[in-house]
């Protein structure tokens, strides 16, 4: 396993003599850079991320090996939750910079910004359908405690809603098949809110819980063959990544390091890698972990 993104921080005494009457009681972190969302391009050679190293929110692309990084895009607004497109051309994502929080796609090279969705409420979460003609996303433009997936034409046309849940129904992702999606649902059962991962047809009918967990669980992305659903659960204690066949048996914790919270993982196109997030005492970092086999 290897850290992509790091930073840190060291405190040098030059001389004893020049600090003998100084006393450190408190050593206290002030600053917080997360970077989070990773997403792989579908060459599996770049990685698009979010990230808030310039003081706001936003959008960085690197190689798998952590060099190469720069600025996709720079604005005051955040910028969040990247997609990379199918065709390795375009970048989904969503943006408060228009003041709400809207669907955006921008070339891979920071040109050709596009607004896709313009309606009353929230927008987020954007995915590409493995044909690169549509995208998925949540919304609440009905109802602004209730969030339901909708899907539009890559272009934001033919805008159609998928889910109809009394809820939250969040972060879809398209089987590389195109047969199903996996998404995220905030479920309430004897007045206990719950957050488990679903997945059903991708027309939105047959929805069938996966998890069935009291612990949080989010965050879920599909295996490059179709067969397995990646995502972080809580149901330790802290966020730990799992995965589960999309029948809803085998599952498997993938990264045993109970004192961090992993999430957001994501497998490369062959298979062979999972990128995903490590968060530790404020500081959220990428990391890739190399896999043989599931």
């Amino acid at each position: 396993m290897r850290l992509v993104i790091g930073g840190f921080f060291t405190i040098a005494f030059l001389t004893a003599s020049l600090f003998a009457q100084v006393r450190v009681d408190t050593l206290e972190k002030v600053t917080n850079i997360e970077n989070a969302y990773p997403f792989w391009s579908p060459d599996g050679k770049k990685i698009v991320f979010q990230s808030n190293r310039m003081g706001s929110w936003d959008l960085f692309i690197m190689n798998d090996d952590g060099s190469n990084l720069r600025r996709l895009t720079d604005d005051a607004r955040a910028e969040v939750t990247p997609a990379w497109s199918p065709d390795g051309k375009t970048i989904a994502f969503q943006s408060t910079r228009d003041d709400e929080e809207e669907i955006y796609t921008i070339g891979v090279d920071g040109l050709n910004l596009k607004r896709l969705t313009n309606a009353k409420g929230d927008d987020s979460h954007p995915n590409w359908s493995p044909d690169g003609k549509r995208i998925i996303f949540c919304t609440n433009r009905e109802n602004e405690n209730v969030y339901n997936l909708y899907e539009m034409k890559s272009d934001g046309s033919d805008q159609q809603q998928l889910t109809t849940y009394q809820g939250w129904d969040t972060y879809g992702s398209y089987s590389p098949d195109g047969r199903q999606i996996a998404f995220r649902r905030v479920t309430i059962e004897d007045g206990t809110r719950n957050s488990e991962i679903f997945v059903m047809n991708a027309d939105g009918s047959n929805a069938i819980n996966l998890t069935k967990d009291s612990g949080f669980d989010g965050w879920p992305a599909w295996s490059y063959d179709s067969r397995y659903v990646i995502f972080s659960s809580e149901r330790t204690g802290t966020a730990q990544v799992y995965v589960i066949g999309k029948d809803g048996t085998g599952l498997t914790r993938l990264f045993l390091s109970p004192t961090t919270d992993d999430a957001r993982a994501q497998w490369s196109p062959d298979g062979r890698s999972i990128v995903f997030n490590r968060g530790k005492e404020g500081t959220i970092e990428i990391l890739i972990a190399r896999v043989s086999h599931y």
